[in-house]
Order: C-alpha cells, then structure tokens, then sequence
C-alpha cells in the first residue's frame, strides 16, 4: 500500500515489537501514543500529518492492540466527514481489536447501503476468523 517512510518506520517497529520485551517495547510505545493522540483530528480540525502516515498510525496500534485509542479510532471509522481513505483505515483497524465495541461498529457499518460498507464486512471477517483462531 501506499505510505511514507515514517509509515513504514513505524510498521517495522511495531513488527519488531511483538518479539521483543516490553520492558524494551513500552517506552516507545508511550511516546508514540502521545504522539498519536495529536494525530488524528475528530473534530474537523487538520492534522499535523499526511492521511499515509495517519492511516499507517492506525493500523500500529491495532496490531499492537492499544486499546487506549481505540475510541478515536471507532469515531474515525463511523464520521462521514472523515477523509474517505482514512476512515477506511479506521474501519480495518476495528477488525484488529477483538473486544465487544469493535464488532458492534463494525456491524453497524457493515449493514449500510454505502461503500464503506464492504470494508466493513471484510473487517467483520478479519474479526471473526482473528477470534476463532485465538480461542482454540
């Protein structure tokens, strides 16, 4: 897909971070979500980021699993005045957390005449095949 180089930076570390201790881990992780918190705007306002990097932010942090944004994240995904290719991202990322609040957006979504409504399906099979896979 398309991203930039801190994207793809920011990809490689969260990769790297699943092998490795916490104890390494979290102190970047702590910075980045600071840092994350200024980067996506739900109230209209600009973001000091490019929709690349915003969208690679958000799939970090679903794969990584911190549930700390996943508020924005569901407000990303269900505001149709978020930027089209980041709401869709949003959208994807709520496939990556397995909690409650995630498959009741998704749903939501999913059960809508418009075209985020495939993303939202393909993210509602991510979920389930995600959960099957970690409850055996």
């Amino acid at each position: 897909g398309h991203s930039t180089i801190s994207g793809t930076a920011l990809l490689a570390f969260t990769d790297a971070s699943t092998r490795l201790p916490k104890t390494i881990t979290e102190p970047y992780w702590a910075i980045l979500d600071s840092y994350f918190a200024t980067l996506w705007s739900t109230d209209g306002s600009s973001s000091p980021a490019g929709v690349p990097l915003q969208s690679a932010a958000l799939q970090a942090v679903a794969r990584s699993g911190r549930s700390r944004h996943l508020p924005t994240i569901q407000k990303l995904a269900t505001t149709p005045t978020t930027e089209p290719s980041l709401r869709l991202s949003a959208i994807a990322a709520l496939g990556l957390y397995q909690v409650d609040e995630s498959y009741a957006v998704l749903t939501a979504l999913s059960a809508r005449e418009d075209r985020f409504a495939f993303a939202a399906r393909s993210a509602l099979m991510h979920y389930k095949k995600f959960a099957v896979r970690h409850s055996k």
